[in-house]
């Protein structure tokens, strides 16, 4: 027959592994708490970045806008008739834009996990 342990060897283990197991949380959530700040101002940073990238983009289209104008001006088109194209050239990046926002959009509330929720 085997020999049974006495129950008092196994409570004391676990009183011994009691303050580790806190240690270890504590440094889990100090370590969850850094990361956060970091994450917040990693956001900040990139949010700042955005902004800046939409003033040069908006510049470079504004100056692109521009080019073609002149271009079209070459090709003895009146005025009115340069500025229709470019508005069908803007029109057209809109629809572009926004069909790849609505595609997105469709991605954007979790559709697997929902979907594997939805079987439990």
């Amino acid at each position: 027959m085997a020999k049974k342990k006495p129950p008092f060897k196994f409570l004391l283990r676990l009183l011994f592994a009691i303050p580790a197991i806190m240690s270890l949380a504590s440094k889990v959530f100090t370590l969850i708490k850094i990361e956060a700040r970091e994450s917040g101002r990693n956001f900040v940073k990139i949010v700042i970045l955005a902004i800046f990238s939409l003033i040069v983009l908006s510049s470079t289209w504004i100056s692109a806008l521009a080019i073609l104008f002149f271009y079209l001006l070459e090709w003895h088109l009146t005025v009115p008739a340069a500025l229709g194209i470019l508005l069908a050239v803007n029109l057209l990046s809109l629809f572009i834009i926004m069909l790849s926002i609505v595609r997105s959009k469709k991605r954007l509330f979790f559709p697997e996990t929902r979907r594997q929720l939805r079987g439990l």
